[in-house]
């Protein structure tokens, strides 16, 4: 089983141009993530990637 890769919120800011605000409004949509403190969230690539696209299939 492969090890999943975790994206921290500002590795997802560079790479698919989300500000912080717009990450917090996905996580509230459903978008799936790992609290490990109470301030360090990550996102399992992934889950990110199909999360993403399921979205815009849904448009």
């Amino acid at each position: 089983m492969k090890k999943p890769v975790f994206l921290s919120v500002e590795d997802v800011k560079q790479k698919y141009n989300f500000t912080n605000l717009q990450q917090f409004r996905m996580r509230r949509a459903g978008l799936p993530f790992y609290k490990f403190t109470n301030k360090l969230i990550k996102y399992d690539k992934k889950e990110l990637e199909e999360w993403i696209e399921s979205r815009k299939n849904a448009c």
